[in-house]
C-alpha cells in the first residue's frame, strides 16, 4: 500500500459535500472509468508533519487496516492533499431530509444493523471513529450502508488508560454525556461507548422523526440529556459523579434546577416497538461501561 500521484488519474466531477476536515468531489478514474469519491483534506486546519497533514495520515493508517462490508473503502491516496474512496449514491442525512422518500421501520432496522455491524467491527480494533451522524453514513443505491468520513477517528492505544484523548469530538447532537463533561482518557470512561451513544441517537432519532437532542452549546446539551434520561446520580455514574466532576463542568444553577428529574425516555419513545426501545434504553446510560457494547447490540431481538 503507498501513495501515488492521483491529479492525472481522476477527472473531477462535481462537488458532493463538505465536512470539517475536507470537501468530496464526485471523480472518476480516466482508465476504468469507476465513480469514487474524492477527498482534498484541507491544509490550513490541521497540523501538518513533513508537509502532510496529521488528520490525514491517521485517516490513511486507519482504513488501510479496516476490511467490512459496512465501512466504506479506501481506494488511493496521494502524496499531497487526495483521498480517492469508493462512491456511495447517498448519505443517511440527504435520505432523512429528502421530502419524496419515506423510511420505514424496515428501513430503519436494516440501516441500524449494518451501522451496529460497522461499528462492532472496528471496536474489536479498538478504533474510534468519533463522528458518527445520518449525514457520515453512505448508502447505496440497494440500501448498502458503509461508514465514512473518518476524519476523526483515532486508534486507542491499549494501556493503563493514561493516554490522553481529546473530548472536542463528534457532533454535539450525538456527543456523550462522559465527553460533554471533560473525560479525555480511557480511565474516565473514554472510549469506544462514545461511538454507541451516537448510535442511539440516530436509531432513536430516525425512529422519532426528528433529532432528540438538538443542543446549540454544552451546557444546553447536557440539560437536554438531563431532562431526557434524568438527573444522573453517583450510582449511575461513579467515575464521574464520584469524583464530582460534573460540579467542575456544569454551573450549580443547572444541577440546582435538574435536581429531581426522573428518567424519562421510555415515556418519550412511548410509540417505538418495544424491541427497538429497549436497545434505545440500554445505549442511552449515563456510565460508560454500564452502555451495551455494538458487540452486545447485535444479539438483542431488534437486530
Amino acid at each position: 500500500w503507498s501513495l501515488r500521484d492521483l491529479t492525472d488519474a481522476y477527472t473531477m466531477e462535481h462537488q458532493i459535500g463538505e465536512g470539517v476536515y475536507g470537501k468530496v468531489h464526485r471523480a472518476r478514474d480516466v482508465v476504468t472509468n469507476e465513480e469514487v469519491a474524492l477527498k482534498k483534506v484541507k491544509t490550513d486546519l490541521t497540523m501538518e508533519k513533513e508537509g502532510f497533514p496529521i488528520t490525514a495520515l491517521r485517516e490513511i493508517q486507519i482504513l488501510k487496516e479496516l476490511a467490512h462490508n459496512n465501512i466504506v473503502a479506501l481506494g488511493d491516496a496521494d502524496k499531497s492533499v487526495y483521498l480517492a474512496f469508493e462512491y456511495l449514491e447517498h448519505d443517511l442525512g440527504g435520505l432523512i431530509e429528502s421530502q419524496g422518500i419515506e423510511l420505514t421501520e424496515d428501513h430503519v432496522g436494516c440501516y441500524v444493523k449494518q451501522l451496529v455491524s460497522g461499528a462492532a467491527y472496528i471496536h474489536s480494533l479498538n478504533v474510534l471513529h468519533r463522528d458518527i451522524k445520518a449525514s457520515n453514513l453512505l448508502i447505496s443505491s440497494d440500501g448498502h450502508l458503509k461508514i465514512g468520513d473518518w476524519g476523526l477517528a483515532r486508534l486507542q492505544a491499549d494501556n493503563d488508560g493514561k493516554q490522553y484523548y481529546t473530548n472536542r469530538v463528534i457532533t454535539l447532537w450525538y456527543r456523550p454525556p462522559e465527553l460533554l463533561l471533560g473525560s479525555t482518557k480511557s480511565a474516565d470512561g473514554y472510549g469506544t461507548s462514545a461511538d454507541v451513544w451516537s448510535i442511539g441517537c440516530i436509531l432513536a432519532e430516525l425512529l422519532y422523526a426528528k433529532p432528540i437532542l438538538p443542543g446549540n452549546t454544552e451546557i444546553e446539551q447536557l440539560a437536554l440529556i438531563f431532562e431526557l434520561c434524568g438527573t444522573p446520580t453517583v450510582e449511575d455514574w461513579p467515575n464521574v459523579l464520584g469524583a464530582e466532576k460534573l460540579f467542575m463542568t456544569v454551573s450549580h444553577s443547572l444541577c440546582q434546577t435538574l435536581q429531581m428529574r426522573r428518567r424519562k425516555l421510555r415515556d418519550k419513545f412511548d410509540s417505538f416497538e418495544r424491541t427497538a426501545l429497549d436497545l434505545v434504553d440500554e445505549i442511552l446510560v449515563y456510565d460508560p461501561q454500564k452502555r451495551i457494547s455494538a458487540h452486545s447490540a447485535l444479539d438483542r431481538a431488534y437486530l
